[in-house]
């Protein structure tokens, strides 16, 4: 049976210490979403703090944008593959992007668009919303207009 790799580097803590939600200006276009993470890190009696720039991807759901739970365990991830592939905290690291946590959210949008339907994922299942059909009603002679039920029509 193989042995699965640690989550966490050996002997490292990890903690986010402090985060900024903002747009962030880009050299060659238009400002994108996402927050700065300051991430604390320590090993025994070795301490560094350092800063993570997450993007959020632009077909993020809205509530992936609200999660920030979901976004900052997705930093504190990258963090330890990072930690994990040799890199060192005294270096800067490249910003990452924050992809949507359900791949399968785009399929269901473009699909939805295309037959002009809305689609809701509540407790891991895909719910169709759109026009529904209401069975028939039977009519009942007591609930016609303007009557009530002591009094009698001619």
């Amino acid at each position: 049976m193989a042995q699965q790799e640690p989550l966490s580097p050996p002997g490292w803590l990890v903690r986010i210490e402090g985060a900024l939600s903002a747009h962030f200006k880009q050299p060659n276009g238009p400002s994108r979403p996402g927050t700065d993470y300051a991430v604390g890190l320590k090993r025994g009696e070795e301490t560094h703090r350092v800063l993570v720039r997450a993007y959020l991807s632009p077909d993020l759901t809205a509530a992936a944008r609200r999660d920030t739970q979901y976004q900052m365990q997705t930093v504190t991830g990258y963090v330890f593959d990072r930690l994990n592939a040799g890199w060192s905290p005294a270096e800067p690291l490249p910003p990452l992007t924050i992809l949507n946590p359900d791949p399968g959210h785009v399929q269901a949008r473009a699909r939805s668009a295309a037959c002009g339907l809305g689609f809701w994922r509540i407790a891991k299942r895909w719910i169709r919303v759109g026009p529904r059909k209401s069975p028939p009603r039977a009519s009942s002679p007591l609930k016609q207009r303007g009557s009530s039920p002591g009094s009698t029509q001619p």
